[in-house]
């Protein structure tokens, strides 16, 4: 099955073609990977795996079966999604969007370098900060956050004790990438815009972590 996604790429032809490369019922992964995992009750749920986008990375966790973003292994999603190579070689077009209330800020890595654009609809080719898009698309490291102290780790006290996520600082001590678990309010309880939640030691995956603090 042939499927061409709207994205000018380099040095793969004019467009992306995601050609033989598809998963679920010969679902390209460029669809696969960004499908929404649901939200249903707990009888219904399978307990497998997901890719997250905003990540970049592979979460476990409920899934509901009507998904098709589902995995039995990390190593199963991580080999049909963490193609990182290929989202980093698409050249977003811009869109015409229908309201200006479906706007979100991205970045994208332009060949050259990684831009923040306004979309309509996110796609793998969409990268949620500059610090994933250029330390993943560009390689840059980032020695200054990879020895910084670790910050916002989740407390007792924090003012939304129900939002909370696994994210991943560089441990300069024993020279490698650990997770912890991030506090996503602030001393306020104000939640955090993922695009600017990335501040110092902190990445939205061990993919990232790793690009940035141990090359």
């Amino acid at each position: 099955m042939k499927v061409i996604v709207l994205a000018i790429c380099f040095n793969v032809g004019s467009v992306f073609s995601a050609g033989d490369d598809t998963g679920e019922d010969d679902v390209p992964w460029t669809v696969r990977c960004l499908a929404d995992i649901g939200n249903c009750t707990f009888p219904e749920v399978n307990l497998t795996w997901h890719f997250n986008n905003l990540k970049k990375d592979c979460d476990p966790g409920p899934v509901c079966p009507t998904s098709i973003n589902y995995f039995l292994s990390s190593t199963e999603c991580k080999k049909a999604c963490l193609k990182v190579d290929e989202m980093c070689s698409c050249i977003r077009p811009q869109e015409q969007c229908e309201s200006d209330s479906t706007l979100f800020w991205a970045w994208n890595y332009n060949g050259v370098n990684c831009t923040r654009n306004q979309r309509c609809k996110r796609t793998i080719f969409d990268f949620t900060n500059e610090k994933q898009c250029r330390a993943l698309c560009m390689k840059q490291q980032y020695k200054t956050d990879c020895t910084d102290n670790l910050k916002r780790e989740f407390k007792a006290t924090s003012k939304c004790p129900d939002n909370y996520e696994q994210r991943y600082y560089y441990n300069k001590n024993r020279k490698m990438c650990r997770w912890f678990v991030y506090d996503t309010c602030d001393d306020n309880g104000k939640h955090d815009d993922p695009e600017n939640s990335d501040n110092g030691n902190n990445f939205l995956s061990k993919h990232e972590c790793d690009a940035a603090c141990t090359r």
